[in-house]
């Protein structure tokens, strides 16, 4: 694959959750969100996300947001960029917890490790710098595109979905389940 050298390369991460489905979700299913890692160039791809349900956890949006940032430099490694990339999101705590490459200890579960440890990966397998920065939500290029998303006919989407049958990509407790790419 032919590595694509140059300024920095910017990406947008975001994610979406209910955190009233915890309650819903039974034991030993997962935990089910999206995650938008996005360009002002015109890619965007939305991905429905699983993670483990810890019992102790109830709200699960900054492991989804730690999640978003991994993929996002997962995708800058599919797309062969090499050299400084920069990930913005609009979560200071998921910025904070990928910047330290850890999360406090009052707060760790397991989702939170496994979260962690694919970032370290995704992080090991760039060859490059990558930076973390905060944005604010109404400028996150990703957090438009999945707040479009959120917002589509819900049949539409299943439709779309049972359509195009992607295989999901399995990361131990993590699996992606992707939608589709699409154009913002």
């Amino acid at each position: 694959m032919k590595k694509k050298l140059s300024m920095t390369k910017i990406l947008f991460t975001d994610a979406g959750y209910t955190w009233e489905n915890t309650e819903k979700t039974k034991d030993g299913e997962p935990i089910i969100g999206r995650i938008c890692v996005a360009d002002s160039e015109g890619f965007c791809r939305i991905e429905h996300v699983g993670i483990g349900k810890v019992p102790v956890l109830k709200q699960y949006i900054n492991v989804f947001e730690l999640v978003a940032i991994a993929r996002g430099i997962e995708t800058a490694i599919d797309k062969g960029w090499v050299g400084s990339l920069s990930i913005y999101t609009d979560s200071q705590v998921a910025k904070i917890w990928a910047s330290s490459g850890k999360v406090g200890k009052s707060v760790m579960t397991e989702a939170h490790k496994n979260a962690l440890e694919y970032l370290r990966t995704a992080r090991k397998n760039y060859i490059g710098i990558v930076t973390y920065n905060h944005i604010p939500r109404e400028k996150n290029v990703a957090g438009w595109a999945l707040e479009k998303e959120l917002h589509k006919d819900r049949a539409e989407r299943i439709a779309e979905a049972q359509r195009n049958e992607p295989e999901p990509i399995n990361r131990g407790n993590i699996v992606f389940d992707p939608l589709a790419d699409v154009e913002v």
